[in-house]
């Protein structure tokens, strides 16, 4: 199975800009549900929630719980990780 096309979306952490690292979004125009359960097997599976306060796309293990049970992001928590 080859992709025919996709987009992609490069943007830096919406909450402190300074991050070294980027985040990069790909959008694809085709279903790959067929080989989901190969790139599960090799790359494993990691859910991903948005922040509460920022909306940045995060995985669950990186998300913080704030007083009010709110799910925000490392940056937006205050904290480190």
């Amino acid at each position: 199975m080859l992709l025919k096309s996709y987009t992609k979306e490069i943007s830096r952490h919406k909450c402190n800009s300074g991050f070294e690292s980027v985040h990069c979004i790909a959008r694809l125009d085709q279903d790959i549900g067929g080989v989901i359960p190969y790139l599960n097997a090799e790359l494993g599976v990691f859910e991903a929630k948005r922040c509460d306060t920022c909306g940045e796309l995060t995985f669950v293990n990186k998300l913080r719980v704030k007083g009010d049970g709110s799910l925000v992001c490392i940056p937006c928590s205050g904290y480190e990780e």
